[in-house]
């Protein structure tokens, strides 16, 4: 009995809320109040200050049968009377809450005749009517009266209109109808927050990988290159990453790798004597990972190289064979792309760089092809699902 009498009163207080709002409804629709933004005066195209106040003109005309507001908001904080989108952006930021209608619009002296164009925008149901008038020069008063009476009549004629005040109530009913709902909704959202099962952090996690790589390698000064020529070379060592250090980058993964490579490399003369040359290549480094699509990354990477190079010359107009050693140091620089297959392997493609600190070496292009095999993670760099 208790419950359904709550009932009862939750029930009659909707109602007269719905009867309050219609009564208020039906008082605006004959009685509107209208925003008059300030009037624009232009003399041949040119804007100009006119000798009689528009705004206030137009407003004494509608205030006999409507509420009237003059917005004499300064002109640094409105951009009124240029188009329709700057007047909704004007009218949200004057706070006019209750007035439904805004008038703007710009008032033209051609010479021979004067020209009026007033915009009326109907907030309620987001349409613009225009009113176009035209008179003597010196039939200003009459030219005001003119364009007034059409805006009077117009209003006149849409209070009217049945069709509004059902829009009016249909529109009052849906946001009681979205106030009951609203506490239903609230606590369903709050039952399947508690439903969901708590989220799992990123997977972080410690990835071992071993790259072996094969390619050609060359010099490039000319001098250098006319006496050996690079025929192979060859790479394999180890990538270690840490637990996943950084952040997505726009939705992309990326990661920093700790690498050692080993390498060998072979190269003959281009030369009349025979002279071969053996290289072993030592290359820590580090490299930046981005995967930038799918399963594809993008590798960059810098390091520390160091190179033994046997040198074994024969000088046959003298029948003599000698052994050159060579250490040298210097930086090992290169870019790369890898595609992942799966969690364990990938394809490798990429050049290095390798620039030596002693004088007079020349430069080492090295371009490659390879594989990547992973042994220990790889949950981060597999491919997306």
């Amino acid at each position: 009995m208790g419950r359904q009498y709550k009932k009862t009163i939750k029930i009659n207080k909707e109602i007269y809320i719905l009867a309050f709002l219609l009564i208020a409804g039906i008082t605006k629709a004959y009685c509107e109040e209208i925003v008059i933004m300030p009037i624009s005066y232009y003399e041949n195209r040119i804007l100009q200050v006119c000798d009689h106040d528009i705004t206030m003109d137009i407003g004494e005309r509608l205030d006999r049968f409507h509420t009237v507001l003059i917005d004499k908001s300064l002109p640094s904080i409105r951009d009124a009377g240029i188009s329709e989108d700057d007047l909704k952006r004007v009218a949200n930021m004057l706070a006019y809450r209750n007035s439904n209608y805004i008038l703007y619009g710009s008032l033209h002296n051609e010479d021979v005749f004067l020209r009026a164009e007033f915009h009326l925008y109907d907030r309620r149901n987001e349409r613009t009517e225009v009113f176009f008038s035209s008179d003597n020069t010196n039939q200003y008063d009459r030219l005001i009266r003119t364009v007034a009476d059409n805006i009077l009549d117009w209003l006149h004629t849409r209070r009217d209109k049945s069709g509004d005040l059902q829009h009016e109530i249909l529109t009052l009913r849906q946001e009681i109808e979205q106030i009951k709902s609203s506490e239903v909704l609230s606590k369903d959202e709050e039952e399947k927050e508690e439903e969901k099962p708590p989220r799992e952090p990123p997977i972080k996690e410690v990835t071992l990988r071993i790259p072996v790589r094969f390619g050609y390698w060359t010099f490039i000064n000319r001098e250098w290159v006319e006496r050996v020529q690079g025929t192979f070379e060859g790479n394999t060592g180890v990538e270690f990453i840490p637990e996943l250090q950084f952040p997505a980058i726009g939705g992309m993964r990326n990661e920093i790798s700790f690498d050692l490579l080993l390498g060998y490399r072979f190269g003959i003369n281009a030369g009349t004597d025979p002279i071969n040359v053996h290289g072993i290549i030592v290359n820590p480094g580090i490299t930046y990972h981005l995967n930038f699509y799918t399963n594809n990354w993008v590798l960059f990477g810098i390091g520390f190289l160091y190179e033994y190079r046997i040198w074994k010359i024969e000088e046959e107009s003298f029948g003599v064979a000698s052994d050159y050693n060579q250490a040298l140091t210097g930086l090992s620089v290169f870019g790369g792309y890898r595609y992942q297959f799966n969690r364990w392997v990938s394809v490798d493609l990429g050049t290095n760089a390798y620039i030596y600190f002693a004088s007079g070496a020349s430069l080492v292009m090295h371009p490659y092809l390879g594989t990547t095999i992973t042994i220990l993670g790889g949950e981060n760099s597999s491919p997306r699902k």
